[in-house]
C-alpha cells in the first residue's frame, strides 16, 4: 500500500504557474515577472492580465492620491489651529472633501506619470533582481513621488504642495506612494506574490 502525497501548508494558498512560467506568475509591465507564493491571492489577482495590470495602477494611483490629500488637510488644519484659526471636526472634513475633488485629482495626475516610469523601470530591474514585486514596487512608489515633487519644484520654483515644505511631511507624502506602489505589487501579480524577507 502506497504512501499517500502530503501537501505543504503553504500550497494551500497557491495555484500551478501558467504554461510556459515553471511555477511562476505571468506578465506585469513590459514582461515583468511576478514571483508566486505563499500569501492569500484576491480577486483581482485571477483576472487576466489586460484588466488586472490596470486595475491595479488605477487602485495605486487613487489610494497615493487619497492618502496625500488627507496628509495635505492635516498639514493645513495644523497650521491654521497654529495661527489661532478655529478648525473643528466639520471644517476639517470640509476641507477634505473639497481637496478630494481639487488637490486629490492634480495629484492623481502627477501620481499617475511618476508611477507609470517608475514602473516601467521596476519591471527592467525584476528581470535581473531576484526581490519580491510587492517590496520593489513600493520602494518605486515612494522613489516616484519623492522625484516628482522634487522635478515640479525644480521647473516651477515654488513646491506644489505646502506640506512637503517640511521634512516630516514630506516623508508622508513619500509613504504615501510607497503604500500605492505596494499595493499595485500585490494587486498586479496573477495569483499570489511571494514576500520575500
Amino acid at each position: 500500500m502506497g504512501v499517500g502525497k502530503t501537501t505543504s501548508p503553504c500550497r494551500m494558498f497557491t495555484r500551478r504557474g501558467r504554461p510556459g512560467t515553471q511555477g511562476r506568475g505571468g506578465c506585469g509591465i513590459i514582461g515583468a515577472v511576478f514571483d508566486a507564493g505563499p500569501t492569500m491571492p484576491n480577486a483581482v489577482n485571477e483576472a487576466p492580465a489586460i484588466i488586472r495590470i490596470p486595475t491595479a495602477f488605477i487602485i495605486a494611483i487613487c489610494a497615493t492620491a487619497i492618502a496625500a490629500t488627507v496628509l495635505q488637510v492635516c498639514h493645513s488644519t495644523s497650521v491654521l489651529r497654529e495661527l489661532g484659526a478655529p478648525v473643528d471636526t466639520g471644517a476639517a472634513l470640509g476641507m477634505l472633501m473639497h481637496d478630494l475633488v481639487g488637490f486629490g485629482l492634480n495629484f492623481m495626475g502627477v501620481t499617475a506619470i511618476a508611477f507609470l516610469i517608475a514602473f516601467v523601470v521596476t519591471a527592467l530591474l525584476q528581470r535581473v533582481l531576484k526581490v519580491s514585486s510587492v517590496k520593489l514596487h513600493g520602494l518605486a512608489g515612494a522613489v516616484a513621488i519623492w522625484t516628482a515633487l522634487k522635478c515640479i519644484t525644480l521647473l516651477t520654483g515654488i513646491s506644489p504642495i505646502p506640506a512637503s515644505l517640511e521634512w516630516a511631511w514630506l516623508a508622508g507624502l513619500v509613504a504615501t506612494g510607497a503604500l500605492g506602489g505596494l499595493l499595485y505589487g500585490w494587486f498586479a501579480a496573477p495569483g499570489p506574490d511571494v514576500l520575500k524577507p
